[in-house]
């Protein structure tokens, strides 16, 4: 009788089936008891004040960091307010005192060169206010990349290629 193969087929796949079959009711009859355990409990919605007990002390020390870098974020921004007001009101001043009409003159009486001592005045005075916006414009950079995660290193990186693209590393130096 089992010398057949068909017949070992045949019992072969109803023990796989029993098998199968007993596998799923158990697996029913566990979810059956996660449902019903989660359908008992009621959902205690949470308040914003949780006593120390029961915070995670890695949860707190995150909060302090990060409550810490939001403090030092709004700093540099206030701070650059006040430098941006600064450089705004050191512009006013120094167009202030620069005169308007400064145009050569074509008497013949006129040195040849009464316009050059001005315009180098004004193109040291462009100049200086191109390191001061240079300056700040890298810290607020810098700033953005660090929040972003950046290492110190890709900051860095990143500013010298800005510099070096703008020509600013030499004119600096000199």
């Amino acid at each position: 009788m089992l010398n057949k193969p068909l017949k070992i087929k045949k019992i072969v796949m109803i023990c796989m089936a029993q098998i199968f079959w007993l596998s799923c009711l158990c697996l029913q009859a566990q979810n059956k008891q996660v449902n019903h355990d989660g359908a008992e409990k009621k959902q205690v919605p949470t308040s914003k004040k949780v006593s120390l007990s029961n915070q995670d002390p890695n949860k707190k020390l995150s909060d302090d960091v990060a409550a810490k870098r939001i403090a030092a974020d709004q700093k540099r921004k206030q701070d650059l307010a006040i430098e941006q007001k600064k450089l705004a009101e050191a512009r006013e001043k120094s167009a202030a005192s620069t005169p308007k009409n400064q145009h050569a003159s074509t008497s013949a009486k006129a040195p040849a060169n009464q316009n050059a001592q001005p315009i180098s005045n004004t193109q040291n005075v462009k100049a200086e206010n191109i390191a001061k916006d240079w300056e700040l414009k890298k810290a607020k950079i810098a700033a953005d990349l660090k929040a972003k995660g950046y290492t110190q290193y890709d900051i860095d990186k990143h500013i010298a290629a800005m510099e070096k693209e703008m020509n600013i590393n030499n004119k600096s130096n000199k």
